[in-house]
Formats: C-alpha cells, structure tokens, sequence
C-alpha cells in the first residue's frame, strides 16, 4: 500500500467526503427534547431523533465508502481487509441501540421539565406529527433522487424572497450549519489519525496538524455546508404552506426553542464525539498492528 503524502492530503480528501455525513442528521438532529425517562422517550419517538439516531449507522458507511474512493483515485490501493474492519469498526462504534440509550440518558438530565413539556404537547400538534414525518421522509435513502431533482428544479424555480427568508431563520435557529461543520471536523481527525497510524506521517501531534489545516478549510466547509442546509430545508417542508413554516421557525425562535436547541445540539454532538473517539482508537490500534506485521 502506497503511504499517503500528507496529513494536509488527507484532511483535503476528508473535507471533501466528510461533508455528505452531516448534511442528514443536521437539521433533524436538533429538534426538541424531554427531561424524565418516559418524557425523553416520547420525545425521541415524537420528533423523529429515535429514528435518526438509527440511521448514523448508514451515515458513517457511506463516509467510509468516500474516504477510500477518494484515496484510491488518488493513487492509494487499499486492501480489501482494511476497508472491511475501518467500515466495520465505524458501524460497531456507531451502534443505533447504544447510541440510543446515550443520548436518552443525557436528555434525561439535562433536560428541564419547563422546556421539555411544552417542546412535547407542540410535537402532538397536528403540524408538529407533520414536520416529524417530513423530516424523516427526507432522511430516508429513498429521497436522495428526489433531492437531487429538487435541486435541479431550484435553479429553473427559484424560491421566494418570503420562502427563503423563512429557510433563512429556520437555519440559524437550528445552528445546522454551525453544528455540522463542528461534525465535519470532529471525524475528519479521527480518520486522518487513523489512517494514518504507524506510516512515517502518523506523528504524535497529527491531531493538532490536522485540526490547523482544517481550520483553514473551515470557512469555505461553512459556506458549502450552508447551502447544501437551506437547499435539504427547502426540500424537506417544500410541502408546507408559509404560515405553517412559520409557525415552526417562531417555536424555534422563542426561549423555549433556543434553550432546546442548544441543549440537544451539546447532547447529540457529545455523544457523537464519543462514538467517534471510540472509533478512532479502534482503528488506529488496528492499522497499527497491522502495519507493524506486514512490514508496510
């Protein structure tokens, strides 16, 4: 197996496929929450994160799967082995169940009951079960066509001035944006350290070399992450009428909104980062090893 140049290389490549894993959960993943076990419960089921939180499973095989494409058409051949336990050890890190029960936990109690119970009776309303099932629908593997056409259309019919000031507001409540880029960056140095484990580039201070390159990259990953966010928005509650949308933005937008927002985003991003680091330490023990038997 050819080594790779550069960890710059590899943060260049990972910024490119990276990108693709936190477009989905972004949007969703910040919804609403609750505080004792059954309200938490209701929540996760009500608001669809039960349902997404299964989902990251596929999300992160998929990143693995543009990870390697992307090495080898660079010139990298990987082994049919490597590609088989890195995808493997990011499903097992990535499991639905355990994650589930992780972030149930923490919403448990970092919930307060005065967020969580007006958050759960807004997500029995009529509109709420509806913007749970857009939601989900546009999560789905099957949409992907559907989204792809979306966009196409986009550009012959563009959206309202009204339309898009409200996908505008919807955005920054959400911190979509924001909270994928800190994704972005969070697995994109558990790969590159990964892969990077006992080459001649696997330094000790990688992380901190990939984390300054990244920083680099950051505010062009923020800008193409914002409007692949609005465009996954405009396609998700396409089907709402503006008032409708609006009603869900200013719920978004008052106190009770932003204080659930900010604490799922912590919980969701902690509990990720720690599926991650899992991951990390898995795959680079491996590679390692691997490496340290085979000469390479």
């Amino acid at each position: 197996m050819r080594q790779l140049n550069t960890l710059g290389r590899v943060a260049l490549i990972l910024s490119l496929a990276v990108t693709f894993l936190w477009l989905g959960p972004c949007s969703v993943l910040l919804a609403e929450t609750a505080n004792n076990e059954s309200m938490a419960a209701d929540f996760m089921a009500l608001s669809g994160l039960d349902n997404q939180i299964h989902q990251m499973p596929r999300w992160y095989a998929i990143l693995v799967d543009q990870v390697f494409a992307g090495l080898e058409l660079g010139g990298h051949r990987i082994p049919g082995k490597t590609k088989h336990m890195v995808r493997q050890t990011f499903l097992d890190a990535m499991d639905g169940d355990v994650l589930q029960q992780e972030v149930r936990h923490r919403l448990d109690r970092e919930l307060p009951e005065d967020v969580a119970k007006p958050t759960v009776a807004w997500l029995r309303t009529d509109l709420g079960r509806r913007i749970t099932a857009l939601e989900n629908e546009a999560t789905s593997p099957e949409s992907s066509l559907q989204q792809a056409a979306f966009a196409m259309q986009l550009q012959l019919e563009p959206p309202s001035p009204e339309r898009m000031q409200l996908t505008r507001r919807l955005e920054e409540a959400t911190g979509s944006s924001d909270q994928a880029v800190e994704g972005w960056e969070i697995v994109a140095v558990a790969l590159g350290v990964a892969m990077t484990a006992g080459t001649p580039n696997g330094r000790a201070d990688g992380k901190d070399i990939l984390r300054e390159r990244l920083a680099k990259l950051r505010p062009d990953m923020k800008t193409l992450l914002l409007q692949a966010s609005l465009r996954h928005m405009l396609f998700t509650y396409r089907t709402l009428t503006d008032q409708e949308l609006a009603r869900y933005v200013e719920f978004l937008e008052s106190e009770t909104g932003r204080t659930l927002t900010r604490i799922v985003n912590g919980v969701v991003i902690h509990v990720a980062s720690g599926a991650v680091e899992r991951m990390e330490a898995t795959v680079t023990d491996s590679l390692a090893r691997n490496r340290q038997k085979t000469g390479v």
